[in-house]
């Protein structure tokens, strides 16, 4: 008798522990559905909000790519001047190009993609965070640039804008004397790894930075870790985030392998 009241208090017991993990399983999947409906129209508002920032920024980008050309002209074939202006140009085409980036993929989650070399956008993107940097007294530390291609199918566009978000993100969180790098890794995926020195961030916030319109910092729109989630989303890939409060933090965009090989069967 005791054998089996022993059996059968324990048989209630495992029967409870089950219906309590189902219920606790149910409540995690109604959870998560909340957060990716939430999310949804979290982006939605994402593309209303990128529709009215197009309208108010590209004619202004227009005047004053405008306004370059015309000074380009005016200046002797030798001025020293020609180089800044060249840099000032390319930086406005980026800007307009990422303007129409943002509203397509705000609305889509996709981009057009080809075969691009994924040292192209980040020497890209390094080059244009450096004068941040140097501002703020920081060592931006480049990658071991490789001779081999790092070949994916991807929006070269998007992809510096990306890793742009990134490295800008590193900088802004890292004290004047700190250092931000960046490595790539292949295997299975191409890993970009954007590490910085700065202050860390807080576990509680850290579980939230890739929502739309989420910021630590009282002056910044909250924008940017989100674009980065979604156009890496919008490739194939991931980003995943790895901080400690006073130790940095080191982002890690997965992005996964143009089939080389196969292309090349096609080709033939």
């Amino acid at each position: 008798m005791i054998g089996g009241w022993w059996w059968g208090t324990r048989l209630v017991r495992r029967a409870r522990q089950a219906v309590a993990a189902r219920e606790q399983g149910i409540a995690d999947a109604g959870e998560r559905k909340l957060m990716e409906a939430s999310q949804r129209n979290a982006y939605a508002a994402v593309g209303d909000f990128a529709t009215e920032l197009a309208r108010e920024l590209a004619p202004s980008v227009s005047a004053a790519r405008a306004a370059i050309r015309t000074i380009e002209r005016s200046l002797p074939a030798e001025s020293s001047v020609h180089g800044a202006l060249a840099d000032a140009q390319r930086e406005l085409h980026r800007l307009a190009n990422t303007l129409q980036d943002t509203l397509r993929l705000a609305r889509s989650g996709r981009l057009d993609t080809r075969r691009v070399d994924l040292w192209v956008p980040l020497r890209n993107a390094l080059k244009a965070a450096s004068p941040d940097a140097a501002a703020r007294n920081i060592w931006l530390e480049p990658p071991a640039y490789g001779r081999t291609p790092v070949w994916i199918n991807g929006d070269e566009t998007a992809l510096e804008q990306l890793f742009l978000n990134l490295l800008l993100n590193a900088v802004q969180e890292t004290e004047s004397g700190g250092r931000v790098s960046a490595k790539v890794d292949v295997g299975d995926d191409a890993i970009v790894s954007i590490a910085d020195t700065g202050r860390g961030i807080p576990q509680d916030a850290l579980d939230r930075v890739f929502e739309p319109f989420y910021s630590t910092k009282a002056d910044a729109a909250g924008l940017g870790l989100a674009i980065a989630w979604r156009t890496a989303a919008a490739h194939g890939g991931r980003i995943t985030i790895e901080s400690a409060v006073g130790r940095g933090t080191t982002v890690d965009v997965a992005l996964p392998l143009a089939d080389v090989l196969g292309e090349l069967v096609l080709e033939a």
